[in-house]
């Protein structure tokens, strides 16, 4: 349908939030970026919602099979790093529940961090944002939809394409970029798609692990990812005053770690905050948790070889 208010602008007194909750005002908006979505989707609307107490707007435009949902309000928002920028989604037309759900979470980390999202720099979620999929990540493609410019021609931000993402694609692109996954548009739309790519096809992330002096002539027997997003390695024949005593605990690189446990790649390469695992007769049991080892001091020095014992 076409809704005759779609080039309207959208209201100049909604604060929004800034990163320490207080408010703080809306840069005036830019008829540039309305005419910039409607020169490069069309003027046939959907009108969908709004989020940020109507500050942004949720408009759809329908593109055979698919539907794009594009921001109208988005570059008001004062950053502290990046272009101003609208966001388009885009997602089946059975499925667009799933493109409104992934830019409102975009608008509000955008909104909170105040900094416009970075292609191959993922954000991924602790677990699928999307009942019922996969799909707990995304990116912003690395190719504008379109660039703003004023009359002068002078930039003054972008329209970018945020893209739904599975863990193990999220990590894939980071290494890799977005063009790098097979498939194209129409399975990177697929809500309820499977990986695109293998954990074969990842590298061990090159970053700490507080493991405990009992590795060095030990395999691990339990890991787990902390809320932070730091790994924990154990033998599981640490006792509670062992545990108690910081001296015992050393830093690691994980690819050390995965080079005395091979068995490891796996989790360490899917693993999300929370994530869990422990070695039983059957092999790997993962699962989630919600204690963690005391981490804080220790990740932040340096990371450490383990010893030849």
């Amino acid at each position: 349908m076409t809704d005759d208010h779609a080039r309207d602008g959208v209201p100049d007194d909604v604060p929004g939030a800034a990163p320490d909750d207080e408010g703080f005002e809306l840069l005036p908006g830019r008829p540039e970026f309305i005419d910039a979505v409607f020169d490069t989707f069309g003027e046939e609307t959907v009108e969908l919602e709004t989020l940020g107490g109507g500050a942004v707007r949720l408009i759809g435009f329908e593109r055979g099979d698919a539907m794009s949902v594009v921001t109208v309000g988005l570059h008001r928002v004062p950053l502290s790093k990046g272009e101003a920028v609208e966001l388009v989604c885009d997602a089946p037309k059975d499925a667009v529940g799933a493109a409104l759900v992934t830019l409102g979470i975009a608008v509000e980390r955008l909104v909170h961090s105040r900094r416009a999202p970075e292609s191959r720099r993922p954000w991924i979620n602790e677990v699928p944002y999307l009942e019922g999929t996969k799909i707990s990540a995304m990116v912003v493609d690395e190719r504008d939809v379109a660039t703003v410019r004023d009359a002068a021609g002078a930039l003054l931000g972008r329209l970018r394409r945020v893209v739904l993402l599975t863990n193990v694609e999220a990590r894939f692109v980071a290494e890799h970029g977005l063009d790098a996954l097979p498939g194209g548009p129409d399975a990177l739309r697929d809500v309820e798609r499977d990986d695109l790519v293998g954990t074969k096809e990842l590298q061990v992330p090159d970053v700490p692990c507080l493991v405990s002096s009992l590795l060095d002539d030990r395999p691990a027997r339990w890991i787990e990812v902390d809320l932070e997003g730091r790994f924990v390695a154990l033998s599981l024949d640490e006792d509670e005053e062992f545990l108690d005593e910081i001296d015992n605990f050393a830093i690691w690189s994980v690819r050390t770690l995965i080079e005395k446990n091979p068995s490891l790649r796996e989790f360490v390469l899917t693993a999300v905050p929370g994530d869990c695992a422990r070695l039983t007769d059957d092999g790997w049991l993962s699962g989630r948790q919600a204690g963690f080892v005391g981490t804080e001091e220790l990740l932040e020095d340096e990371v450490s070889q383990p010893s030849d014992g």
